[in-house]
């Protein structure tokens, strides 16, 4: 038989078949619990659907045993929680008051009281974006306030359902603090996956750095037919997927981790689904200290050259490693074209990772990330010495910065715009806020820089 509509693309008031609840279980949206050996065309029942699969029996209450049912009444059971990707449109951005599309839910554990919600301020698909509590009548809530503050919901950003569930609720820390040694793997946890499709694990390993290579290890068995896990920064990702057979796993590897908001959190993201019925299972993580590029091994040779107003071409956008004169390893987001860095620096530190058969000769930052830069140095600048006090540089990198107050307080943010001007703005508790500006300049709370952007400044 054909695949039947996608679970998203059935309206929530038609009747929907076998074929239409299998497919959604099969895509992760449900748990099957009994197979069906019925006419999958034919339209489903209450008392089917109760019968071969895991739904909210109490949305079903007031339907009669044989009544047929809707979309909208097959809900997963509410005290699961569900993740949704949230598509904002320009057209929206453009008509709001203030530039932004607003999504109002109750996160993962609320289920009543004041409902949360997120901002955005630029278009496109922000995937995994809000973890909702899954309640009748709690559904998110996409809408933009116009003409002066009213609320419109009649818009074209919308949500889009995920398979699968997430926990972002009582986050559990697995500190590696105190690693002092690479010899081995140091601390273990497991977690057991009880649904297809994404799970994030609320649990995770806090490191004691925010850069370096890290040792993992994953096993357990899975008699799933797809697996696959995440390992790393999450919210920029920068990590690696490490993929598991059906059966018995142990796999070791090696991962490159960094982080341009200091956070040291090591996430764990599993994708799993099923032929036929999914099959909960455990596994196993065991993480290793943090082993860090030092001076010694970043420095090709032993000749230490000073010079200060380098110029670099940057030919690949992604981040920049570097030392000064003081022996400080310094990481900065650069974007394409010719940037100056001002400040005394060990030159040699730019040249560690030389590409070969590139001519004039090409760089590369010497750290293992999802998004290294290549560049050519174009000017070695003039001689200063480890004791110059150098400008620090000005990077014209400017960036998605997005201010999120989610601990349970508001505060002022601040940031510096694309021309380099000190600009702020108040965030409200449970609030986030996204501007574009210079990379690495957010203060006042906690503050995640993202892809490049260009600004529109009057």
């Amino acid at each position: 038989m054909p695949r039947s509509t996608p679970w998203t693309g059935i309206t929530d008031n038609k009747i929907i078949t076998h074929q239409d609840i299998k497919q959604a279980a099969d895509d992760g949206y449900f748990d099957q619990l009994q197979t069906i050996t019925l006419d999958l065309s034919q339209c489903i029942t209450k008392n089917r659907t109760i019968e071969h699969f895991d739904v909210d029996q109490d949305n079903l209450l007031i339907r009669t045993s044989n009544q047929l049912v809707t979309k909208v009444k097959a809900r997963r059971p509410k005290e699961q929680c569900v993740t949704y990707n949230i598509k904002v449109e320009q057209s929206d951005l453009d008509l709001s008051d203030d530039g932004k599309v607003y999504v109002y839910y109750y996160p993962c554990g609320e289920t009543g009281g004041t409902a949360s919600f997120t901002t955005y301020s630029y278009s496109g698909t922000f995937l995994s974006s809000v973890c909702v509590q899954n309640y009748p009548n709690l559904d998110p809530v996409v809408q933009i306030f116009y003409d002066g503050g009213v609320p419109n919901t009649n818009i074209s950003s919308r949500i889009i359902l995920l398979p699968g569930q997430c926990t972002q609720n009582k986050l559990v820390a697995v500190s590696m603090s105190g690693c002092t040694s690479n010899s081995g793997l140091t601390n273990t946890f497991t977690y057991q996956i009880t649904k297809p499709g994404i799970t994030k694990l609320n649990t995770y390993f806090d490191l004691d750095k925010t850069y370096g290579n890290i040792d993992v290890r994953i096993s357990g068995t899975s008699n799933n037919t797809n697996n696959e896990v995440f390992i790393g920064n999450y919210t920029e990702k920068i990590g690696e997927t490490f993929v598991l057979v059906n059966g018995n796993n142990d796999v070791t590897g090696s991962l490159g981790f960094f982080s341009r908001n200091n956070s040291k959190n090591l996430d764990i993201t599993v994708h799993s689904t099923n032929s036929t019925t999914f099959q909960p299972f455990t596994l196993s993580f065991t993480c290793g200290c943090t082993e860090t590029i030092k001076c010694t091994s970043i420095v090709t040779g032993e000749t230490e050259t000073f010079v200060q107003n380098v110029v670099l071409n940057v030919t690949n956008s992604g981040i920049l490693i570097y030392f000064n004169s003081k022996n400080e390893q310094i990481s900065k987001y650069v974007t394409t074209g010719n940037i100056t860095l001002n400040e005394c620096i060990i030159l040699e530190s730019l040249k560690n990772i030389p590409i070969t058969g590139t001519n004039p000769q090409k760089y590369s930052s010497p750290l293992i990330l999802s998004d290294p830069t290549e560049y050519t140095i174009t000017s070695t600048g003039s001689t200063c010495t480890s004791s110059t006090t150098g400008i620090t540089s000005n990077f014209s990198s400017n960036v998605e910065i997005t201010f999120e107050a989610r601990y349970g307080f508001s505060a002022t943010a601040h940031w510096l715009d694309c021309s380099g001007n000190q600009r702020s703005r108040f965030v409200n508790v449970n609030e986030t806020f996204t501007v574009c500006g210079k990379f690495n300049s957010g203060t006042g709370i906690p503050a995640y820089y993202g892809s490049a952007c260009n600004c529109y400044e009057p």
